[in-house]
């Protein structure tokens, strides 16, 4: 009989029994199908905070006497190799773990002992808290770094200098200078005009990272914290990097030539391993946008608090007084007393009058470069003027809000505001705060030019999201579907009904791309196009039978667009947090489906990646080939498997000699990332005899008969691999 090509439709079929199945794809997880083949999906990298390093050495720049070090006669001129008058150095040896003072005289004074290990040569920092003193012509000052134990001199000197120009009383220049023995001098202008007032405190310092310099400013005392730096430029090292493994000695040198500098707590420190972004409660939403043409940032919100992330650096921007929520659904059956008499158990309440609370999440939007949400726990609409200080309610806006939702006409609305469940109210155009703009949120028609409004919708339901599309606002509740459309004078917009018996299930359950609104209703998975349909997935019947309704508020959605997909995460029946996703790619039609505990995303757009959220962790996904969590755990194997594929019409008996794979790899990827098992049968309700697993990397012999196979192919090396059609060596036989 020969060769017979396994040759499946796109997608999975998880609707109705395995039998039904029969010559499709019906199991899988971790893999899609894009440009006619299988493949896994990409890998994640959980993002992470910038460490603030160990400390080698620091003084709070006091003799032993107690009284402070302060600078004293001015230098005779400013240059990268003159030894400094009045200069201190914090030094690591590997003679001696000292603190010391070199005084004027050349000789050294012991102020502290401390421990450390070696300091690596080329990543460190350093930074000291500076007064500038009263005002003064061509002041000039500067901390050097020097990689030796004595005084320095000429170029067989390593060292770096980082100092100050006077522009006026209130502003410098920050310049750097580096050093290599023998490789001569590089210079650079690192910020111009930097405030700094006459008798003011600042933190400056440097990072040496291999190759580059960089220097970076802070408020005194909190140079130690990444998050509080500033950075003012950096230069590259050119031949190599500063790494002087001969002195085997380093030490801090404050350089002045101008009376009145005080200098306190001066750190020298090693970065530590960068941790994966921590934060309190469960991530229910996540948002992405850039606040200026160079800087994304990313938001994201739990039950308790709210973070934004950029360069590697998390603030936690939660507003003062916010009111934090549960993580789960709560439910409670009233107080003893309500509902008819004799109901429930005696003692307690009626369970008809039960009251069910969902998990506390935000809704975010952008006006602009400000972070907007609302918290369903807490009900105001908050603002951010710039994702990294503290949000603040918005005056004059409705209070007891569910949501928030700008549209694309850049109108603020307020969704079930003032605690009505079908109000939307919206503020003057471009305008949250009447702090900004007086009165922005006013309905009382007092200025003729204001376009702020409220409307109720025509439910039975409450409001549960929106989200604007390319021209128009689509506006959720828990039964039905409404569109908002701009049309200015008196109204300002239209709201009319465009769906009805497809209400959403959660208020994050949703997706758009473009034009096109998906989203997960209770028991079916909807589109809107301008026409509000029902999405036939061939997934659907699996989803909704296996499926937790009581953590339904947690289901959520996102797009994944470079690929064409909507996915949709949900808890499966025993799970507590979403711990399953159905993918429907809708330039295809197929589905696919799998296991992944993620509880809120974000596709792609100022960051070149989608971001995804476990209950513990945030992620870069589809970023390299690792499926590990935090901790370096696996979180799964990708694989497929079929339904039944029958021999023949499934009355004929067929001997099976091998099969050939067709697995291609990208550059550099091994041939035989995955393997194969077999399982046969003789009827669909005999047991299944398992034959494998057999490595996919060439034609296979393998020696079994049946009148009924399965295919199950799974990943065993890491990697961006193809399956395209499996071949079976077939041959006519009979059951002995």
């Amino acid at each position: 009989m020969g060769l017979a090509t396994l040759r499946y439709k796109p997608g999975i079929f998880r609707n109705g029994t395995r039998y039904q199945a029969k010559e499709r794809w019906y199991d899988g997880s971790l893999m899609r199908w894009y440009d006619g083949a299988w493949r896994p999906i990409g890998g994640w990298l959980p993002i992470e905070e910038v460490a603030d390093g160990t400390i080698y050495g620091q003084d709070t720049c006091t003799d032993p006497n107690g009284t402070a070090i302060t600078s004293h006669t001015p230098d005779s001129g400013f240059g990268a190799y003159e030894p400094g008058i009045g200069a201190f150095s914090l030094g690591a040896s590997i003679q001696g773990n000292r603190i010391q003072r070199t005084s004027v005289g050349g000789g050294t004074q012991t102020l502290h002992n401390y421990t450390a290990t070696t300091l690596p040569f080329d990543a460190f920092e350093y930074f000291a808290d500076i007064t500038r003193p009263a005002d003064a012509a061509n002041q000039q000052a500067g901390i050097v770094f020097r990689a030796n134990g004595g005084q320095y001199s000429g170029v067989s000197t390593d060292c770096i200098v980082v100092y100050w120009d006077r522009v006026s009383s209130t502003l410098v220049d920050l310049k750097l200078q580096v050093q290599k023995a023998g490789s001569g001098t590089q210079s650079a202008t690192v910020a111009t005009n930097v405030a700094w007032a006459a008798s003011a405190q600042l933190c400056l310092g440097v990072i040496v990272n291999g190759a580059t310099v960089e220097v970076f400013t802070a408020a005194a005392g909190t140079g130690g914290t990444v998050s509080a730096r500033t950075s003012r430029g950096s230069v590259t090292l050119t031949p190599d990097t500063f790494n002087d493994t001969s002195h085997r000695r380093f030490a801090l040198w404050l350089r002045l030539n101008a009376t009145g500098y005080e200098f306190d707590n001066i750190v020298l420190k090693a970065p530590d391993a960068n941790e994966a972004v921590s934060f309190d409660g469960i991530v229910r939403k996540m948002l992405a946008w850039r606040v200026t043409e160079t800087t994304p940032r990313l938001a994201f919100a739990t039950n308790e608090k709210i973070y934004t992330y950029a360069e590697g650096v998390k603030t936690d921007i939660t507003p003062a007084g916010f009111t934090a929520g549960d993580e789960d659904v709560t439910s409670s059956i009233g107080d003893y007393g309500e509902g008819d008499y004799g109901s429930g158990p005696y003692g307690s309440g009626d369970p008809s009058v039960a009251e069910t609370v969902d998990p506390a999440s935000w809704q975010l939007d952008t006006l602009n470069e400000q972070l907007l949400g609302v918290a369903t726990s807490d009900g105001h609409l908050y603002r951010s003027v710039d994702g990294v200080t503290q949000m603040v309610v918005c005056s004059g806006a409705p209070e007891d809000n569910t949501g928030v939702v700008v549209t694309p006409e850049k109108f603020v609305v307020c969704l079930g505001a003032g605690g009505e469940p079908r109000t939307l109210q919206w503020a003057d155009q471009e305008c949250v705060d009447d702090g900004d703009t007086p009165d922005c949120w006013d309905l009382t028609g007092l200025d003729p030019e204001s376009q702020a409004g409220s409307f109720k919708v025509a439910s039975p339901g409450r409001i549960m999201c929106g989200r604007r599309t390319r021209n128009e606002t689509l506006i959720w509740t828990d039964c039905d579907l409404f569109n908002m459309q701009y049309v200015g004078g008196d109204f300002t917009y239209s709201v009319n009904q465009v769906g009805s018996n497809c209400g959403i299930i959660s208020p994050h359950a949703l997706a758009v791309v473009d034009n096109q609104a998906f989203w997960m209703g209770k028991n079916a998975f909807y589109v809107y196009d301008g026409f509000t349909r029902l999405l036939s997935l061939e997934v659907s019947d699996f989803v909704f039978s296996d499926f937790n309704r009581t953590n339904a508020p947690k289901c959520w959605a996102m797009t994944v667009a470079a690929f064409g997909e909507v996915w949709f995460f949900y808890c499966s029946r025993t799970a507590e947090e979403p711990d399953r996703y159905v993918i429907f790619n809708y330039l295809t039609g197929h589905s696919a489906i799998g296991e992944l505990e993620r509880t809120a995303g974000i596709d792609q757009g100022v960051y070149p990646w989608p971001h995804m959220a476990s209950p513990s962790a945030i992620f870069h996904h589809e970023r390299g080939v690792s499926f590990d969590d935090e901790n370096g755990d696996q979180e799964g194997t990708p694989f497929l498997e079929s339904g039944p594929i029958l021999l023949g019409e499934g009355d004929l008996v067929m001997a099976i000699k091998g099969f050939i794979p067709d697995e291609a790899t990208s550059a550099g990827q091994v041939v035989g990332s995955s393997q194969a098992h077999l399982y046969t049968s003789f009827r669909p309700d005999e047991t299944e005899i398992h034959y494998g697993p057999y490595t996919l990397s060439a034609k296979t012999d393998v020696r079994l008969s049946a009148r009924i196979v399965r295919l199950k192919i799974e990943e065993v090396i890491r990697g961006d691999w193809r399956l395209g059609e499996v071949a079976l060596d077939l041959q006519p036989s009979s059951r002995r």
